[in-house]
């Protein structure tokens, strides 16, 4: 295709001509760019627009890939290796893995982080925890799946969900009524089911473009959610049956990637890859804060022990921000360069104090 471009423009194309950007594997790149400007979208794996992709800002859109990369041989077994001994772990998915980074106290513990999963030919985004049963759940961009594993040596991975899937992203389980949310960015849609996998039903398919990340407050019984549709992205809330759907934010923000609860606050808080700040609301819109004013490219996030840690897009890694000092106090950038997506907080027991509202 791209031979028949160059011909077309007369040998080489100008800086504001248009020609397809592909991967070393001959995939379309998920991000499209006219030349050298700022007039980028996404695409799925056919070269399309994704709809409300589109933007002229310095900051590319979000765009997630639709084909995992070439498998690396020779492949590993897909069982878990729990995570060292220790009381919280940060879980983060890195494309076809799953990584375990313990924390000392509030540190990062990068001596000690391993490979809790490898999972070939995925592209895992979304992650959740359930600390009653011990269990990892994913969702995984190219097998168009929900999946989960006991976090238990040896365990293997079950498919949950593998139909009326296209583009599922963010992911939250409901840890008191034994449920699981998550969004669907090509449809549009926001569904939920029980643990297993049974009990399906949709929760939101209308005025949704590109939603990202999910959570779910289990005390209060609310889903939070973002859209970072680059015409009118926002923040907005319901309960998780459904209902009082609202918008909670939808002024000041770009790309709202990462969603996490301060439970000590009480706080919906958010990290914007546009904005490139880390902000906190209360649920009904008032006494919002910056709390980091210039932040990389974040894409996932959790709250523990007054500390935000979030994925990292520029850096690769997984950056943590003290909140109440503002300021970056750690980082643990993984071995091998890649995007990390999701994040997820494990607990050898259930942390009251992580859903207290």
């Amino acid at each position: 295709m791209e031979d028949h471009l160059i011909e077309h423009y007369g040998g080489k194309p100008g800086a504001q001509q248009y020609v397809p950007q592909c991967e070393s594997d001959g995939q379309f790149s998920p991000v499209q760019c006219y030349g050298d400007t700022t007039y980028c979208w996404c695409v799925d794996q056919d070269g399309r627009e994704v709809p409300g992709t589109r933007s002229h800002d310095v900051v590319k859109p979000a765009c997630l890939p639709s084909v995992a990369p070439p498998t690396v041989r020779p492949l590993p077994r897909p069982d878990v290796t729990p995570p060292p001994n220790t009381d919280i772990t940060l879980l983060y998915a890195q494309g076809q893995k799953i990584g375990a980074l313990p924390l000392n106290g509030t540190r990062l513990d990068g001596a000690r982080s391993k490979t809790l999963l490898t999972l070939h030919g995925s592209i895992v985004v979304g992650l959740a925890y359930d600390c009653k049963d011990n269990q990892v759940y994913w969702t995984d961009l190219s097998a168009r799946t929900i999946n989960r594993a006991s976090m238990a040596a040896g365990a293997e991975p079950e498919i949950l969900i593998n139909a009326n899937l296209v583009s599922p992203e963010g992911l939250a389980v409901d840890e008191k009524r034994r449920l699981m949310f998550w969004v669907d960015s090509n449809p549009d849609m926001i569904e939920s089911a029980n643990l297993d996998g049974s009990g399906r039903r949709t929760l939101f398919d209308s005025d949704l473009v590109n939603p990202r990340a999910i959570i779910v407050v289990s005390s209060t019984g609310t889903l939070y959610w973002t859209d970072w549709n680059r015409e009118a992205p926002k923040i907005e809330c319901a309960s998780v049956d459904g209902q009082n759907r609202k918008v909670v934010v939808s002024d000041g923000i770009g790309l709202p990637n990462a969603l996490t609860y301060d439970s000590s606050s009480s706080q919906v808080c958010w990290a914007d890859a546009g904005t490139k700040r880390l902000e906190c609301v209360s649920p009904d819109g008032s006494n919002r804060r910056v709390v980091h004013p210039s932040l990389n490219y974040p894409f996932s996030m959790v709250y523990y022990r007054n500390h935000f840690y979030y994925t990292d897009w520029r850096r690769d890694g997984v950056i943590a921000v003290n909140k109440d000092s503002s300021q970056i106090t750690d980082e643990f950038l993984p071995d091998q360069r890649s995007h990390l997506y999701g994040i997820a907080i494990a607990t050898t027991q259930c942390l009251s104090g992580i859903v207290k509202c």
